[in-house]
């Protein structure tokens, strides 16, 4: 399985999905023109993943560095981390650390917010 890599853009987060190092990565703005034309091969991957995932002990790293997400986004991310719950059911350990700005209690809360909607628990980060 190739790892998944997205260069960041004004609109869009940088991307990198690697099954080999068993990381994920999203960090930057998320408020796309289209979300789910940017969202669906990030998607496509994490199934693909669930499907071909590893045998390991090594947990799955997934870290979120998102600065501005809009409503569109925050629904597909929402759906990206039902996909990881999938895996984490399916015995692999996954952890998260969703990073904020100390003064950002907006997506803190998101952060809280996604934890409980897809039963994740969530390392909030400040920085």
């Amino acid at each position: 399985m190739e790892p998944l890599r997205i260069d960041q853009t004004i609109n869009t987060p940088k991307v990198i999905f690697d099954p080999d190092e068993l990381f994920l990565r999203i960090s930057g703005p998320s408020r796309p023109e289209s979300a789910d034309k940017f969202f669906a091969p990030l998607i496509k991957w994490l199934n693909d993943f669930k499907i071909q995932r590893p045998s390991t002990s090594v947990p799955l790293n997934v870290e979120i560095k998102i600065a501005y997400l809009n409503s569109a986004s925050r629904i597909y991310l929402t759906s990206l981390f039902k996909i990881i719950n999938e895996i984490h059911i399916d015995g692999m350990r996954v952890l998260i650390d969703w990073f904020v700005d100390e003064d950002d209690d907006v997506m803190r809360e998101t952060g809280q917010e996604l934890s409980e909607n897809t039963g994740l628990p969530f390392n909030i980060v400040e920085e």
